[in-house]
């Protein structure tokens, strides 16, 4: 009988180990038929598995992606959800061990929120770093996750990049530091990491979510920078690498069918030789999720057996159809057979490293409420920056101000936050009013300075000001503009480079690194014990900026 999943009882508090008869124990993969190997290398999501009837027989996939409520299904005769997870794990008809992943950015209900790695790059500290990585490691036992994809580990050189929601900081001594620290705290618990997205995100405004990307670094840069990091994460023994959808034409070669340069995905050069061979990495090469944008989604059968024969060990969204298809490529030569013996080689490790394979994987690091709490509170606390000039009217001042008017700008789905931040600043014995997306003219502007003391704008989430429907976002941002500087104050939250793009003129300017959800009550009280004046901001903007001598 051999462990294959994990079930969490949120009733009884009790992580119950699920098991199975159909696998051998202590596995042996030479065993395995052909169709069974490749099989290994897929992790598919609920609803891409559910089209073929979550037929493990068939498809005795390797790894499986957890996607938390979508993975809950209707049951018509019991009249209530069945959960996808627990209906393969009970069900699962292969003989080896599946993984079970996630990518790490969301909480899962019942325990704490995840944490942002813009909070422990701000706080510099690779103590918090490496409790940050315990932290994310419990939520994931929680919920029977063993392999986390996470933590990015991606450098902003372009301040118009999308990466600059997820990131720790545009330094990569700095970067590889705190997350290797992350790694090694996550790791030690039992949970697997993924460092991505290789070759490097973050040298154009390009979203690879939506379009193929590009790093035109050359091949020095790079070994500065985002070669430099990898290499460091390696040593700290990072047990996977995700690759992703960009380009990187200093070491891919044209594709020949298309013209252009491939992503990473597909790029054998950027995969294998780079990655595999030249970094020396040893463990499992991961691609993102195959439904994306940034690659070929017209024919995702031959994409999937692309990015396996670039090099790619676990292959992530795939369509399941290229099973037969890669078998047919290994059969008749196409692939050769030691890019497979490679994969199971890598997987094999990787599944025995964790204990998946003997049943030997141990459960008791469940959520330490206390532990996680205490984590929670000191990223809130040590996480938040302030940009201030040298006297400003900052803290608030309780003597001259009685009224706020607390102004989000685009907050859409989010008002948690403000609603909270409201009712603490009612607590501290303000006056608070509330408005939307405030766009006023100057008249209009000036009328209204007369009816309040300070004006509090928040950009909430990870809002992006340039990304977001313009006439909107300007009209907001005028408005902040026409506010008497002494009386206004702007809190942002998710995006470091937001300051540095829009708000270097501001006299006050907060950033709590981290879109703030509803489980997480650490960061308003943060914020508000810093905007009172009982804390000061120790965060430091972990971004290079050109700043003057007059900012503190």
């Amino acid at each position: 009988m051999v462990t294959i999943g994990t079930v969490f009882d949120h009733t009884s508090g009790v992580a119950t180990v699920k098991t199975t008869n159909n696998m051998d124990f202590g596995v042996n993969f030479e065993n395995l038929t052909l169709r069974e190997k490749v099989c290994q290398m897929m992790a598919p999501t609920a609803r891409q598995f559910a089209e073929y009837g979550f037929d493990t027989e068939k498809y005795p996939i390797g790894f499986y992606f957890f996607s938390g409520n979508a993975d809950r299904k209707p049951n018509t005769e019991k009249g209530e959800t069945v959960s996808a997870y627990e209906a393969i794990v009970e069900n699962y008809k292969g003989r080896v061990p599946m993984s079970f992943v996630h990518d790490g950015l969301t909480g899962f209900a019942g325990i704490t929120c995840p944490m942002r790695k813009l909070q422990y790059g701000a706080a510099n500290d690779e103590e918090l770093a490496y409790r940050a990585g315990q932290l994310n490691a419990m939520q994931q036992i929680y919920t029977g996750i063993d392999y986390c994809l996470e933590p990015s580990c991606d450098l902003p050189k372009d301040k118009m990049s999308h990466a600059f929601g997820d990131f720790v900081s545009d330094d990569p001594d700095v970067s590889a530091r705190l997350i290797g620290a992350f790694i090694r705290g996550c790791q030690e618990m039992g949970v697997a990491t993924t460092t991505k997205h290789f070759p490097g995100i973050g040298t154009s405004p390009c979203n690879f979510h939506m379009a193929m990307a590009r790093n035109y670094m050359s091949k020095d840069e790079w070994n500065r920078t985002h070669g430099y990091v990898y290499r460091k994460l390696i040593e700290a023994g990072v047990m996977s690498v995700m690759t992703s959808h960009v380009a990187f034409p200093a070491y891919a070669k044209v594709d020949e069918r298309t013209g252009k340069y491939p992503p990473a995905t597909t790029s054998y050069e950027v995969t294998t030789e780079l990655l595999k061979n030249e970094l020396g990495f040893d463990g499992v090469v991961i691609t993102d999720a195959l439904v994306m944008g940034g690659i070929d989604c017209s024919d995702t059968r031959r994409v999937t057996a692309e990015a396996f024969a670039a090099g790619h060990d676990v292959l992530l969204f795939p369509n399941l159809d290229a099973v037969d298809l890669i078998v047919e490529m290994l059969e008749n030569g196409e692939i050769p057979m030691s890019r497979l013996d490679d994969a199971m080689r890598r997987i094999y490790e990787f599944k025995n490293k964790l204990g998946l394979l003997d049943g030997s994987r141990d459960l008791k690091h469940l959520l330490d409420e206390k532990q996680a709490h205490e984590t929670l509170r000191a990223l809130a606390k040590r996480g938040i920056v302030a940009m201030t000039r040298q006297n400003p009217e900052f803290p608030i001042d309780r003597s001259k101000v009685k009224k706020i008017c607390l102004c989000g700008i685009q907050c859409g789905a989010v008002p948690w936050t403000l609603e909270s931040l409201i009712e603490k600043l009612t607590a501290e014995g303000f006056e608070v009013d509330y408005v939307e997306n405030l766009g006023l003219d100057g008249k209009e502007a000036k009328e209204i300075q007369e009816k309040y003391d300070l004006f509090i704008f928040c950009v909430v989430g990870a809002t992006n000001v340039y990304t977001i429907p313009g006439h909107i976002a300007m009209k907001c941002v005028w408005t902040i503009r026409r506010i008497d500087p002494r009386k206004r104050y702007v809190i942002s939250s998710g995006l470091a480079n937001m300051y540095d793009v829009y708000f270097q003129d501001e006299l006050v300017y907060l950033n709590s690194m981290r879109p703030i959800p509803k489980e997480d009550p650490y960061t308003i009280d943060a914020l508000i014990d810093v905007l009172m004046g009982r804390e000061k901001a120790t965060g430091i903007l972990p971004l290079a900026l050109d700043v003057d001598e007059n900012y503190m």
